[in-house]
C-alpha cells in the first residue's frame, strides 16, 4: 500500500478534545434541572447545524502543509530502513496505515445519535478492520487495545461484520478472543495494555502523529483570531484555559458549539 500522502491526512484526521462540563448557576433544584435540560436541547440544535460532512476552517488547506516535519527525508528513509531490516529478521512485512479520522462535529453527531462515546470507538476501529478484511483473502490476526471496562465484543464485531458469525476462544480479566466461523480465518484480541503488541502500538503512534498534526492545524487557526493565544496540546487540564479564550471568536465567526468543542 502507498503511503499516506498530505491530503489523505487532510480527509482523514483524528482530532479529539476533551469535554468540560459547565455547571449552570442556579440556587433552585429546579432550576439546575431546567438549565441542564435548556443545554441539552442547544447542544442537539447545535449537532443538527454541524453536518457530519461540514469541513471545519482549521481544517482547510491542510494538503500544503509540508510532510515531514521535523526531520529531513533522508533521516527519516535511514530510519525506516532500520525498521525494515527489523521486522524482516523476523518475517514480518509492514503493507500498510490506514487511520479513521473523527472531527468534532463528527464525534457530536455520532455520539447525539448512539449515546455513546465508546460505541463510536469501538465502530471507527472494527470499521478500519473491516476494510482492511474485505481487502485481503489471506488469514488476519487482529490485536485492539481493550476500552475501558468493556470485556464482551461479541456484539460490536457482529455489528460492525454482520455477514460473519463470531465464537469465543478465549475470556479473562486481561483478554477476549474471537474467530469467525466461516472463510478466511479472522482472529480477534482486545487486550488490556494492547500497545504491547506491534501492530497496536503502531496504530498509536499514527494516531498520535496525526492528532499532532490536526492540533497544530487548530492553534495556527485560532491564533489568526485570538492574536495573543497560547497554542494548547488539546488535553483537559489546558482545554478549559483554550476554551475561555476561543469563545467568544467563535461566536463572532457564528460557529456552532458542536463543530469546535466535544459534548464529552
Amino acid at each position: 500500500m502507498d503511503a499516506p500522502t498530505p491530503a489523505d491526512f487532510a480527509n482523514n484526521l483524528q482530532t479529539f478534545k476533551q469535554f468540560v462540563e459547565w455547571p449552570p448557576a442556579v440556587d433552585s433544584k429546579a432550576g439546575e434541572v431546567r438549565a441542564h435540560s435548556e443545554r441539552a436541547d442547544s447542544e442537539r440544535a447545535d449537532s443538527e447545524r454541524a453536518d457530519s460532512d461540514w469541513v471545519a476552517p482549521w481544517y482547510e488547506g491542510l494538503e500544503q502543509w509540508p510532510v515531514p516535519v521535523f526531520h529531513s527525508r533522508s533521516e527519516i528513509d535511514r530510519l525506516a530502513e532500520l525498521a525494515r531490516g527489523g521486522l524482516q529478521s523476523h518475517a514480518i512485512d509492514l503493507v500498510g496505515c490506514r487511520a479513521a479520522i473523527v472531527t468534532e462535529s463528527m464525534f457530536n453527531a455520532s455520539v447525539a445519535q448512539s449515546g455513546s462515546k465508546g460505541q463510536l470507538l469501538s465502530s471507527t476501529t472494527l470499521e478500519l478492520v473491516r476494510s482492511f478484511c474485505d481487502d485481503d483473502p489471506r488469514c488476519i490476526e487482529v490485536f485492539c487495545d481493550r476500552q475501558g471496562g468493556r470485556k464482551n465484543y461479541l456484539p460490536i464485531l457482529l455489528d460492525a461484520m454482520p455477514d460473519e458469525w463470531f465464537i469465543e476462544t478465549a475470556q479473562s480479566t486481561t483478554r477476549c478472543s474471537y474467530r469467525n466461523t466461516a472463510g478466511p480465518r479472522r482472529d480477534f484480541h482486545f487486550t488490556v495494555g494492547g500497545d504491547s503488541f506491534a501492530p497496536t502500538a503502531l496504530a498509536s503512534m499514527l494516531a498520535k502523529y496525526l492528532r499532532e498534526r490536526l492540533m497544530h492545524s487548530i492553534n495556527h487557526f485560532w491564533k489568526q483570531h485570538v492574536p495573543h493565544l497560547k497554542p494548547t496540546a488539546g488535553y483537559p487540564l489546558d482545554a478549559k484555559r483554550f476554551r475561555n479564550e476561543i469563545e467568544a471568536a467563535a461566536k463572532r465567526l457564528e460557529l456552532p458549539e458542536a463543530c469546535w468543542w466535544r459534548c464529552r
